[in-house]
């Protein structure tokens, strides 16, 4: 038996198995970590949802509608640069 193909042999194998044990573990350990981090992202959407479904508060609404009339008094068209520079 000539040594020369099982020699090629394992020179291009050996890589194609090391990249795939690395793609494997790395699968591996993004799964693991999505399992961690489930219950977590579950308790904050949860979260999440009960204050979107509360109401909002008589006084925060009117500090929301006194700031949206306050921005909107501001805006106003600026002055030209040559009227700055005579001013």
């Amino acid at each position: 038996m000539n040594a020369a193909p099982l020699a090629f042999g394992l020179a291009v194998l050996w890589p194609l198995a090391a990249g795939l044990a690395l793609v494997l573990f790395t699968k591996w350990r993004a799964a693991k970590r999505d399992r961690a981090l489930a219950p977590v992202e579950a308790r904050l959407k949860a979260g999440y949802g009960a204050i979107e479904a509360s109401p909002i508060p008589r006084r925060l609404s009117f500090v929301i509608e006194v700031l949206e009339e306050t921005a909107a008094a501001c805006e106003r068209p600026s002055r030209p640069v040559s009227d700055l520079q005579n001013a």
